[in-house]
């Protein structure tokens, strides 16, 4: 039996290539850099002639959903704000969907949060209010936004589902 998620053991440069030149219209890649951080997906980050990219390669079937349900989320908010979000694509090997984005520029703020005055840490979170405010006020019919797959959309069947496959019986007792 085919698995409809990806293993790590897999020739990913030969998708990279293939699916940047594809989906996004790369010519040429300079580099590319598995990012050994994630337990969810498999990531790499890729420097090509147009940019950086970050493409996340699903692990199950649960989190081939979670990506789907990502970029369409990403495609539907894409514009609605003030603010830039993720250009976020979604793209597939043999039937297998996977996830490709575009690096934004400047660094996280997790990098830079430990550094910041309190003047600093005031204004964004006054960004971060603004972004939910407006998040919260763009209109949307949720059968509208997610077309591709039935996932479920409430938070607690998503944090059932990961619990029950995604962490051990004695993490969750604690």
């Amino acid at each position: 039996m085919v698995n409809n998620f990806f293993e790590i053991d897999e020739n990913f440069e030969s998708i990279i290539d293939k699916s940047l030149k594809d989906v996004m219209g790369v010519s040429l890649i300079s580099s590319i850099e598995p990012i050994y951080t994630g337990w969810t997906n498999i990531v790499y980050k890729v420097s090509a002639d147009n940019g950086n990219y970050y493409l996340r390669f699903p692990r199950d079937e649960f989190w081939i959903r979670t990506i789907v349900k990502d970029y369409q989320f990403a495609s539907f908010i894409n514009g609605k704000t003030s603010f830039q979000t993720v250009d976020l694509k979604l793209a597939s090997d043999n039937g297998r969907p996977f996830s490709i984005h575009r690096e934004f520029e400047g660094a996280s703020l997790a990098e830079k949060i430990q550094k910041m005055g309190d003047n600093e840490v005031l204004g964004i979170s006054r960004e971060l209010a603004k972004f939910m405010f407006e998040l919260h006020n763009v209109k949307f019919d949720k059968n509208e936004i997610f077309t591709i797959d039935n996932i479920g959309l409430e938070l607690n069947d998503f944090i059932t589902e990961l619990l029950d496959k995604h962490v051990s019986d004695e993490d969750r007792e604690f």
